[in-house]
């Protein structure tokens, strides 16, 4: 069974909102654009950290949301057919679930969140960044993950 929650295609496109988002077109790399390597900007960090140790806290209602999002996007590719298969949706989430218990421990996340905010153009820092502050402010975890839901369309649909 493919891979479905690789460190690279489901973390970065939250982390990328959870942190100041990016436009769809990401603007190209110049030797002015910092490399993957350089460390981030401490409170760019510390909001990505927070906004995934909640994402962790709240799972039985997140990875869920993030499901939804990635089948009604068909993204990855093919998705959608397995999730029409008996059973399909809940064995996504089950396999998603299992992936995000190691992609979603503290050094897997601050090791993502400083390579996504190192290789992001600082002018892109601020075009998520209220949304990732409405959805930590939500009360509850269905709440938050519910809101999270338009950040994933918005950054998972643009790639």
């Amino acid at each position: 069974m493919r891979s479905f929650l690789l460190l690279s295609t489901l973390l970065a496109p939250l982390a990328l909102a959870a942190c100041g988002g990016a436009d769809a077109s990401p603007a190209p790399r110049t030797s002015a654009t910092p490399t993957a390597s350089a460390p981030a900007d401490p409170a760019l960090l510390a909001q990505c950290e927070a906004f995934f140790a909640r994402a962790r806290t709240c799972t039985d209602d997140y990875i869920p949301a993030l499901v939804d999002v990635r089948i009604e996007l068909d993204k990855p590719a093919g998705i959608a057919a397995e999730a029409q298969q008996p059973g399909g949706r809940d064995s996504v989430i089950a396999q998603a679930k299992t992936e995000w218990a190691n992609d979603s421990q503290p050094a897997a996340v601050t090791a993502m969140c400083n390579q996504v905010i190192a290789s992001m153009p600082s002018g892109q820092y601020d075009g998520m960044r209220a949304q990732a502050e409405t959805c930590m402010a939500a009360a509850d975890c269905a709440t938050f993950s519910t809101c999270t839901k338009d950040m994933h369309r918005a950054m998972i649909g643009s790639h």
